[in-house]
């Protein structure tokens, strides 16, 4: 039996157990992956940006801010800097974002700052791995109402402690992790 002979359940199952960030990959295989995984709620609630350093994909963006979908989860990639195109899309996600997720990143204290001021009403859940951080500005910090987690890999003792002050004031937080250089003392 062909693969794209099984019901639309069963596809849907397979491509659960797919990592997130490779589904979107499936949509370019054919037409009934795309119209199966387009139609599945559950299968795109997480969006993956990937960027090369500092290559501008503008297209890309525009594709998402054109976009419906409301995705959960948003995970950040080889990004330099944070531009206001971006940012565009943490606005329009705002209020259906629950995680947030920096993978080998490089930011300005402010662009962080601002970043996450966007979407502090409804962030559950932030995560940052190899995150590298340009302090510009003092970081006050922000009234995050329902986060619960954050995570933090691979991230400088000095760097964790200039941006834990965005995070002073947060009363729902229920858990930090810290791995490896990270040493945190209360």
């Amino acid at each position: 039996m062909n693969i794209c002979h099984l019901p639309d359940n069963i596809l849907e199952k397979i491509f659960s157990e797919i990592d997130y960030y490779e589904v979107p990959n499936l949509t370019l295989v054919c037409k009934r992956f795309n119209d199966v995984i387009g139609s599945s709620s559950q299968l795109m609630k997480n969006l993956v940006i990937f960027w090369k350093k500092n290559i501008t994909k503008k297209a890309d963006l525009k594709l998402l801010l054109s976009s419906n979908r409301k995705y959960q989860i948003i995970s950040i990639k080889e990004v330099v800097g944070i531009e206001q195109n971006l940012q565009n899309v943490y606005t329009k996600y705002a209020n259906s974002l629950t995680e947030v997720q920096f993978f080998d990143c490089s930011f300005k204290s402010s662009e962080l700052s601002a970043t996450l001021k966007i979407l502090q009403e409804n962030l559950r859940e932030i995560g940052m791995c190899k995150v590298n951080f340009e302090i510009d500005s003092i970081m006050k910090p922000i009234g995050f109402k329902k986060l619960e987690d954050m995570n933090m890999m691979y991230f400088s003792s000095n760097g964790f402690c200039k941006i834990f002050n965005l995070f002073i004031d947060c009363k729902s937080l229920k858990s930090l992790r810290c791995e490896d250089d990270c040493e945190i003392s209360f």
